[in-house]
Formats: structure tokens, C-alpha cells, sequence
């Protein structure tokens, strides 16, 4: 109880806020209970085997049997050989699925974002309805706070956009024509002001970024993704070329510039980078944006400059809470590193009760067999020979167990599917450090036992039953 304890304060900071510390979770009493309630279940349940064969003794043959001989009676060792075999079977399982989550995550994390992810403060504004009507009253405190905020110190960039990669904001797909394709292909639609791409390190391929001249009034234009040229003028130059979108209403937008691919919606296989379009906010302004700050240091200490300045242009309009680029992606990544974590903590621990329960077993297979032991070092068995017979015997269990283990991880692992990424269910790598980690479970929790046997006087040990 007090291990569940600690162990719920220790996990809650780092687990997803759904079901972490900002869920509520607290150690609930019914869960203890009934934990409880099994835990004494499994008690009686495992003593009743020894307990039914002590129940009706053969007092004459039970005075002729030495201690040894008697106990394993009751307990048969095949018996406790099995089910170490067990425990180490489902160790194994959970050993495997946490290898091929951990796996997984780990190859997420190394999946390029298309954009430079550190120094960046991030936060929301939603624009009072009251106040910002009309869209020139919504561009002009875009432009107004930016001109604020790069005026700070440390600020080398600022930009809103209305969808930030990571973030919450509303994601919006459109079907693009062009004047050779009246049905072109589809593309997420992104309105982002001047300085955008150069604020999230988003490289510039061909053609030029928004500028401040491009604002109503002024030709309508719009920069593209290297996959969306790629889908929509495949070898040639999009520069120039008109798009619009496929209702046939909107206006001709010119290409003026092409960037490259980022992931907005996250590193997994269903968030490939996407063919995307921007359009500048000058021509298209709406009243939720995010703002994105590039610095030279440390982002977390320039969120209170940056809610000072956008409160110089309207003090009642709030942010939302700040979060930096980093915190942002390890929030889209919470789950399979919750899931990773918690399957880890699980094998780790079944690992731990196998090794403990082979330990068990192989010490008290050594101090049944002392007299075998005293017989053998009296016929020249030394010390080495010793070891390796004890040791023998704990790697026996232990391969058994990994050979019934193997299989259900095959079944089992497969449930797991759908949670990898770049990592298949069978991934031989996974499989072969499994085994390596239980051949180390087998040397350790048999090596004190093994250095017991040895020390066995053989005078001793002859006379010992």
C-alpha cells in the first residue's frame, strides 16, 4: 500500500493529464480492497497444495522418511519448477511488449518535425467578438502586437498563424484546383502572418515569404509545401502558377513561394507531412490565432514581456497559457510514452518476481541436494563443477519458461499493433535482448545459491541425513 502510494505521486507528473494528477487520481480504496482481497486469495489458494499433503500423514512411513525427503513429498519440485516457468513465460510476454513499445517511441522520437523546434514560445489569443467585428480591426492588433513583441529583447522572430503545428487549433482541408487541373488534390489550409516560416525554422525552398505588402488590396498570393508543387506540378516550376480552391468561388491565388514539409499533427505514421498551402493573414484575417516567438535563449522566462506587451495594445484581452515547441510535441507524444512507461514498470517487476521465485527454488533445490553435493566433491567434483550444475539448472527453468513465453509473445504482442510505430510485432531485435535480459535473471538467481553448494564440507554432508 504505501509502494502504490509513493508509486501514483511519482508517475502522476509524468503521465497525460487525462489520467494523471489533473484527472484526479488518488489511490482509491475499493481498488485496495479488492487488491487485497486477491492477494489473499492467491495465499490460501498456494498454501493449499503443501496444506492437502500434509492432511493425512502415514505417521510409519512419514518416521522413516528424512526431512528432505518428506517436504518434497508434499511439494513435489517439478511442482515449483512449473511455476517458475510460469512466472518467467509472463515476464517474458511483458518484457516483449514493453522492448517493442520503448522501441517504437523511441524511433517516434527521432521522426524530423520539418521545423526548428527549440527556443519557441507559444501561446493563443481568441479575439473579443465585441471589439474585433471587421477584419482590418482584427489585423490591425495582429500587427500592432507583433510590432510589440519584436521590439523585446531577445525576440529574433514573431508571427501568429492560425494553426500551430502540435496545437489545438482547428485543422482545415480544402480541395485545390489549378487552371490545368480543375480537380487538383487536397491540401490543409493555413493563414499565417509575415515571419512565420522564419520564426518556426521552416525552410524556404524557392520564391519568397509573406511581407507586410501583401495585404487586401493587394494580389492574392499564397506559398505551398514541397509535397503539395510535387502533387500539383510534378517536375516543373510552381512559381507564378494560379490555385484556388475547388468550390470554383474563391479568387486566383498566386504562388510565390515554396516551403518545406512539416508534420502539423503529430510524428506517428498517420500524420505524414502534409500537402499544405498558406495564405498571408493580411488577406485573410480571423480571430483566434497563435503566436510563435523565436529567441536567442530560453523561451519560459520572456512569457511575462510577451503578455505585457500584447496587454500595451488591448489590456483586456488574455493568452491562453504559455507553452514552449518542445512541451508542445511531448504533449501530442504523452501517451506512448505513458504506455512505454508503464508496461516498462510492469515487465520490470515481473522480472524481479521471476528472478526471486527461481531464486527460491534453486536455493532450496541446493539444500535438498547437500548430501549429492558432499558425495560429489568427496568423488573430485571441484568447486567450478559445482557452480555450473546449480547454474544448469536455473537456465533450464528459465529457457523453458522463455519457449512458452516466446509463443504467447508472438500471440500477445500482435494486440500491440496499432501502438507501434516503424516497429514490427516480431521485431527480432526486441526478441533476442529479451532473452539476453533472462539469461542474466537465470546467472543471478543462481550464483548465490551456486556459491553455497561449494562451500559444502563433504564430511558434513554424508552424515547430514
Amino acid at each position: 500500500m504505501l509502494v502504490s502510494v509513493w508509486g501514483l505521486n511519482a508517475l502522476s507528473p509524468i503521465l497525460p493529464a487525462r489520467i494523471g494528477a489533473a484527472a484526479g487520481s488518488h489511490v482509491d480504496y475499493r481498488v485496495l480492497g479488492f487488491v487485497g482481497a486477491i492477494t489473499l486469495a492467491s495465499a490460501i489458494l498456494f498454501g493449499l497444495l503443501p496444506a492437502l499433503g500434509s492432511s493425512k500423514p502415514d505417521i510409519q512411513q512419514d518416521l522413516q522418511e528424512t526431512p528432505t525427503v518428506f517436504a518434497g513429498r508434499i511439494v513435489p519440485y517439478h511442482t515449483r519448477g512449473l511455476l517458475v516457468i510460469a512466472e518467467v513465460a509472463l515476464a517474458f510476454v511483458l518484457l516483449v511488449g514493453a522492448g517493442l513499445l520503448i522501441g517504437s517511441l523511441e524511433r517516434l522520437m527521432r521522426v524530423p518535425t520539418g521545423f526548428q523546434t527549440q527556443h519557441v514560445l507559444t501561446t493563443r489569443l481568441i479575439l473579443a467578438d465585441d471589439r474585433y467585428k471587421k477584419p482590418e480591426q482584427q489585423i490591425a492588433f495582429y500587427r500592432e502586437s507583433l510590432a510589440k513583441i519584436q521590439a523585446l529583447p531577445d525576440v529574433h522572430s514573431a508571427a501568429f498563424v492560425q494553426d500551430l503545428p502540435f496545437g489545438e487549433g482547428p485543422s482545415t482541408m480544402f480541395m485545390l484546383r489549378t487552371k490545368e487541373k480543375p480537380a487538383g488534390g487536397g491540401g490543409h489550409y493555413m493563414i499565417a502572418s509575415p515571419g512565420y516560416f522564419s520564426t518556426l525554422g521552416l525552410p524556404l525552398l524557392a520564391g519568397r515569404e509573406f511581407t507586410d505588402s501583401d495585404r487586401e488590396g493587394a494580389p492574392k498570393v499564397a506559398v505551398v509545401s514541397k509535397s503539395l508543387a510535387t502533387d500539383l506540378w510534378p517536375g516543373e516550376n510552381p512559381l507564378g502558377r494560379q490555385i484556388a480552391y475547388s468550390d470554383g468561388k474563391s479568387q486566383w491565388l498566386e504562388v510565390i513561394g515554396v516551403v518545406d514539409d512539416a508534420r502539423h499533427f503529430g510524428l506517428d505514421h498517420e500524420a505524414i507531412p502534409m500537402a499544405t498551402f498558406y495564405v498571408p493573414l493580411w488577406q485573410s484575417a480571423v480571430p483566434t490565432a497563435f503566436l510563435a516567438v523565436r529567441t536567442g535563449s530560453d523561451p519560459k522566462g520572456l512569457s511575462r514581456e510577451v503578455q505585457q506587451a500584447i496587454a500595451s495594445v488591448d489590456k483586456d484581452e488574455p493568452l491562453d497559457s504559455f507553452a514552449t515547441m518542445p512541451q508542445l510535441i511531448a504533449a501530442r507524444t504523452a501517451e506512448p510514452r505513458s504506455r512505454a512507461l508503464l508496461l516498462g514498470i510492469f515487465a520490470g517487476l515481473a522480472v524481479l518476481l521471476a528472478m526471486v521465485g527461481l531464486y527460491g527454488v534453486v536455493s532450496y533445490s541446493v539444500s535438498e541436494r547437500t548430501r549429492e553435493m558432499g558425495i560429489r566433491v568427496a568423488m573430485g567434483a571441484g568447486p567450478a563443477d559445482v557452480v555450473r550444475l546449480v547454474i544448469r539448472e536455473g537456465f533450464v527453468l528459465v529457457v523453458s519458461g522463455i519457449v512458452f513465453g516466446f509463443g504467447g509473445a508472438l500471440v500477445l504482442t500482435r494486440l500491440l499493433s496499432s501502438f507501434l510505430f516503424d516497429v514490427k510485432p516480431t521485431d527480432a531485435e526486441t526478441y533476442f535482448v529479451a532473452c539476453l535480459a533472462f539469461a542474466g535473471v537465470a546467472l543471478l538467481a543462481s550464483y548465490v545459491p551456486a556459491q553455497r553448494a561449494t562451500r559444502v564440507d563433504p564430511v558434513v554432508a554424508l552424515r547430514y541425513e
